[in-house]
């Protein structure tokens, strides 16, 4: 486990903890308090005061004496939630405030690594039970991966994005198809695969294949080990959910005590690949191993120190 209560992978891939503005009153007038303890005096107003502050990258947080004389207030007089409601200044309608902070990421997450905690136990107790294995599957941290589809270099890259995951609906994005063995007996499959660490086959710009990035987690890849038969569909999720957990920790990791023998496959391509390296004395292995390594995070600072 990390410094936070989640797989000690993801919480390597996570940005420091950015502390946020707070909106407060000071007498009539709202203002800003910035992390480094400096004031800006804003306005009377919430929505000309919110919207002074808000910015991409700029997380903000209201006080209690905010929240008591702006907030409007459910019948059993709570405010809404922490993303303030306020009647809008055209007098007719009502205007969210967003009021989000990179604790507040956090703890989604840990909530979401919980969920999935639970879903396993609950999994391990009754390993036939389809519903239990459809969340074990659907929640399981080895098939969690990030909320976009671009890299750090990007022009709508922001660091808060490090800390979007999407850690459930994975059994939605699962392969199923109906499948007839060599003497004609119908089963039905079900393929599927763990987040891909370091591909980068979702973006490829000018750096492609010139630098190794890694921890992108943006991907899932068809692992044959996982590869799943039934007679019905449930059955094959069910077998499916076994073969998840043979293979992988409940933190997502692989297991490294699991024996598994290459199909024919996997064989004939491992046999090709080093046919060609034989045929033409280049190793791709050994060609990829000595490109830079970048992270993932870091890498759109660097791509523009190679311009």
């Amino acid at each position: 486990m990390g410094t936070h209560n989640l797989p000690e992978w993801l919480d390597e891939l996570l940005p420091e903890m950015k502390q946020p503005v707070e909106i407060f009153l000071d007498g009539s007038m709202l203002a800003a308090r910035y992390p480094d303890g400096s004031v800006d005096m804003l306005s009377e107003n919430i929505e000309e005061a919110y919207d002074k502050i808000r910015g991409d990258d700029i997380d903000m947080v209201f006080s209690d004496d905010v929240y008591d004389k702006f907030a409007c207030r459910d019948e059993d007089g709570e405010t809404m939630s922490r993303m303030m409601t306020v009647p809008s200044s055209d007098g007719y309608t009502q205007r969210l405030l967003m009021s989000r902070t990179d604790q507040d990421r956090l703890d989604s997450l840990e909530r979401h690594w919980d969920d999935a905690q639970a879903a396993y136990r609950e999994w391990k107790d009754d390993p036939d039970d389809l519903f239990k294995s459809y969340m074990m599957v659907d929640t399981h941290p080895a098939f969690w991966t990030r909320a976009f589809q671009f890299s750090s270099a990007d022009h709508s890259w922001k660091e808060t994005l490090l800390w979007s995951w999407e850690t459930s609906g994975y059994c939605q994005e699962l392969w199923s198809h109906p499948w007839r063995d060599e003497a004609g007996r119908l089963y039905w499959a079900i393929e599927g695969g763990s987040h891909v660490a370091d591909s980068t086959s979702e973006w490829r710009d000018e750096y492609y294949n010139k630098v190794q990035v890694i921890g992108i987690f943006q991907e899932h890849y068809h692992d044959v080990r996982l590869d799943a038969f039934g007679d019905t569909y449930e059955a094959a999720i069910v077998s499916f959910a076994l073969n998840v957990d043979k293979y992988f920790n409940p933190d997502g990791t692989e297991r490294e005590d699991t024996d598994y023998e290459e199909t024919p496959l996997e064989k004939i391509i491992s046999e090709r690949m080093d046919e060609m390296e034989r045929v033409t004395g280049k190793s791709w292995r050994k060609w990829h191993d000595s490109l830079p390594v970048v992270k993932f995070a870091e890498y759109g600072e660097w791509t523009r120190s190679q311009r």
